[in-house]
């Protein structure tokens, strides 16, 4: 599960590196495919506007080292960045 997780976070970190106008408010996943190891999600979000967009810290990677996945009582996620 790790795995798909960490593709997961890869594609949305490489949509919004990728497309210069799309700054993601909400994901949401559609469907999760445990025999086949996929994720379904939607994005939605607004255009990029630098006045309302202050630049910061970037994440620059998803780190698939340490990565874990808690699914017995409440499902948590642990997974750390690079920035």
């Amino acid at each position: 599960m790790t795995w798909n997780l960490f593709h997961f976070l890869d594609d949305w970190l490489f949509k919004f590196s990728a497309d210069l106008f799309l700054i993601p408010r909400e994901v949401r996943v559609l469907h999760i495919d445990r025999m086949h190891f996929k994720i379904r999600s939607i994005g939605w979000g607004e255009e990029f506007s630098l006045v309302k967009h202050p630049q910061g810290t970037e994440v620059k990677a998803i780190t698939y080292s340490a990565m874990q996945v808690h699914d017995i009582d409440k499902p948590e996620i642990f997974a750390i960045i690079d920035i």
